[in-house]
C-alpha cells in the first residue's frame, strides 16, 4: 500500500513556450524524422514533497502520464486541438528535445496509440489548456528475493468505468462542455493511493503565429485530502492497543470538475458513510503493540503499524465539519492489565481538499486526548519539460 503527504496546492506548472509558426496540424513522427517545425512545447515545475508518491524525486517516473487538454476558438468556434499524453521517458527527434528533462507528447488513439506526437501553434485564435494526471506508475510491488516489478495506475482504473470527460457541443451555446465526472469510490485503509490532480485553466492568444505569452503556467491541485492516525502514552502506565478503527466517514463521494469557465469548478456530492481506518483486532495483550511511553525516544507516528514505523498518510475525500464530526473514533486498550476500550468524536472541522491531517491519540493519567495537527506542504522546485 502505497501512502503520502498533502498540500494546499498542489504547485506544478504546465509551460507553454514561446513557438513561432502557422501549421493547424498535428504531426505523428515516423521513425527517425528530423523536423525542426516550430511546436508547442509545455514544461512542468514540481513543487510538491510526497511519499511514494508524486514528488520531485519520482514525479519523471518511467510510464507517468499526464492528460493535456487544448480547446482552439478561431472567430466563433471552437474545437478540439490536443489530445494527448505527456510521458518523462519517451525520446523526441525534435531540437528542443532534451534527454531526462524534456516530457514529449505521446498519440493515446488509434494506430499510432503510443507513439510521438507534436502539435504546432496555430495562426490566430486563442488556445485554452488544462489536464490531470492519466497514469501514476511510481509504485512498484516487491517480491521475496527484493525485484521489484512496477505497477501502473491509471485514472480510468482507479475510479473505474464510470470516469468520463464530456465534450459534448452544448446546442444552444454552440460551447464545448468540458466536464469530467469522477463516480463514486470509497476511499478506506485499504484502497490503493492514486493522487488524483486537475490543473487550472490557462488561455493563450496567438497572432500572426506568436503566442502572446512566452509561457503559460498551469497549477495543480489535490482531489483529496490526506490523513494519519498516530498514538502517544504520557502516562506512568503500560498501554497496549488491541483495536482502533474510525467509523461512519462520508468517504464515499463523487465529484465533476468543470473545464468551460476561465477556472475549474469542482462539486464534490455529499456521498455516503463508507471506508473503515481499522487496525486489527487482538484477542488478548500478549501479541497488541505496546504504546512507548513519552521519554523514550520512540512516538508511535502510525497507529496501524508498529513503533519506529515512519508517519504515513492516506487519501480520504474532503469532509464537511458536520461530517468530520459526526464520525467516531473506537479504541480498545489494555493498560497495566486492565481492559478498557472508549468511543468518541471526530472534531468538528473541516478536511479539505491538498491539505494534510495529523490525528494523534494520546493516553495520560487521567484522559484519553484527541488531537488534530494541520501540516503545510515544504515545497521543492524541480522543472521538467514537455515537448
Amino acid at each position: 500500500m502505497r501512502f503520502l503527504q498533502l498540500h494546499r496546492t498542489y504547485a506544478a506548472c504546465l509551460l507553454a513556450a514561446l513557438a513561432l509558426g502557422a501549421s493547424c496540424t498535428k504531426t505523428v513522427y515516423d521513425e527517425g524524422q528530423q523536423t525542426e517545425s516550430p511546436a508547442i512545447s509545455l514544461s512542468v515545475t514540481e513543487a510538491a514533497q510526497t511519499r511514494a508518491m508524486i514528488d520531485n524525486t519520482n514525479f519523471d517516473t518511467d510510464g507517468n502520464r499526464i492528460q493535456v487538454y487544448d480547446f482552439w476558438t478561431d472567430g466563433n468556434t471552437e474545437s478540439l486541438y490536443i489530445d494527448a499524453y505527456a510521458g518523462p521517458e519517451v525520446k523526441s527527434p525534435s531540437s528542443q528535445y532534451i534527454e531526462g528533462t524534456t516530457w514529449p507528447f505521446v498519440n493515446k488513439y488509434g494506430e499510432h496509440a503510443g507513439e510521438l506526437v507534436r502539435y504546432n501553434w496555430t495562426s490566430t485564435g486563442v488556445h485554452k489548456f488544462f489536464g490531470w494526471l492519466a497514469v501514476d506508475a511510481t509504485d512498484s510491488t516487491e517480491d521475496e528475493s527484493g525485484n521489484k516489478t512496477e505497477v501502473r495506475m491509471t485514472a480510468e482504473s482507479f475510479f473505474g468505468n464510470g470516469f468520463s470527460f464530456d465534450e459534448t457541443r452544448d446546442e444552444t451555446s454552440n460551447e464545448i462542455r468540458k466536464v469530467l465526472t469522477i463516480p463514486a469510490k470509497t476511499l478506506d485503509q485499504s484502497t490503493p493511493q492514486f493522487d488524483f490532480l486537475y490543473s487550472d485553466i490557462k488561455t493563450v492568444k496567438v497572432t500572426n503565429g506568436v503566442p502572446e505569452n512566452v509561457t503559460v503556467p498551469m497549477s495543480f491541485s489535490h482531489l483529496f485530502a490526506a490523513v494519519s492516525f498516530g498514538a502517544k502514552n504520557t502516562s506512568n502506565s503500560v498501554v497496549k492497543l488491541l483495536e482502533f478503527k474510525v467509523e461512519k466517514l462520508y468517504n464515499a463521494k463523487s465529484a465533476t470538475i468543470n473545464f468551460s469557465g476561465s477556472t475549474p469548478t469542482v462539486e464534490y456530492a455529499d456521498g455516503t458513510q463508507g471506508g473503515v481506518f481499522r487496525r486489527v483486532a487482538y484477542s488478548d495483550a500478549t501479541a497488541a503493540v505496546t504504546v512507548p511511553k513519552d521519554g523514550s525516544g520512540t512516538t508511535m507516528y502510525n497507529i496501524f503499524g508498529q513503533p519506529g514505523d515512519e508517519q504515513e498518510f492516506t487519501l480520504i475525500w474532503p469532509q464537511t465539519a458536520a461530517q468530520l464530526h459526526g464520525s467516531e473514533v473506537y479504541i480498545k486498550f489494555n493498560a497495566d492489565g486492565k481492559e478498557a476500550e472508549r468511543r468518541f468524536n471526530l472534531p468538528e472541522q473541516e478536511l479539505l481538499a491538498g491539505v494534510k491531517y495529523s490525528f494523534t491519540i494520546t493516553f495520560t493519567d487521567i484522559s484519553i486526548e484527541l488531537t488534530c495537527e494541520v501540516n503545510p506542504w515544504n515545497c521543492i522546485e524541480d522543472e521538467i519539460i514537455f515537448n
